[in-house]
């Protein structure tokens, strides 16, 4: 048996506290690094989709960090013991978004690719919205802007035709 370990008798609640406490903030790092790790994965996942035209949705958002906070111990009016609350500021800056990345509302005109040798020219659609005699402006995908009508759809398949 070793004869200089010291039983939790003779520890004091400072001691204790201070130990606690770095527990907690190497927690709080921990947490934190995570949930980075899992906005850059998450994020990352997003533009991969956004880039194969699979969805419009908004950017995954940066989530809050936590902190370490003290809590009074009603059994002893002199301890404050750690633990973690989240901190309400970002756990890390928001990453930017890619320059050849063009974000899309939902419900609004997404005009792909020129098709073919059609006559009148179509270009792919890469939305759902409904046929309509309504002209939008827009820019497609290949880079032609102006003012767009959708001409075919079925179901998430359709073409807009360029109409000024």
């Amino acid at each position: 048996m070793n004869d200089t370990a010291l039983g939790f008798e003779v520890t004091t609640l400072e001691a204790a506290m201070a130990q606690a406490n770095a527990t907690y903030l190497a927690l709080a790092m921990q947490v934190n690094n995570a949930r980075a790790d899992k906005y850059h994965a998450d994020f990352a996942a997003w533009l991969d989709r956004i880039k194969a035209n699979l969805t419009n949705e908004a950017a995954p958002g940066v989530p809050n960090g936590v902190v370490v906070a003290q809590g009074s111990d009603p059994t002893s009016p002199n301890a404050k013991w750690p633990y973690l609350a989240e901190s309400g500021s970002p756990v890390c800056d928001p990453l930017p978004l890619p320059q050849d990345v063009v974000l899309h509302l939902s419900n609004t005109a997404k005009v792909g690719n020129k098709i073919g040798f059609t006559n009148p020219p179509l270009w792919q659609s890469l939305d759902t919205l409904p046929q309509t005699d309504v002209a939008v402006p827009a820019v497609s995908a290949d880079g032609v802007s102006g003012w767009w009508r959708k001409v075919v759809q079925f179901g998430n398949l359709g073409h807009y035709e360029k109409v000024g």
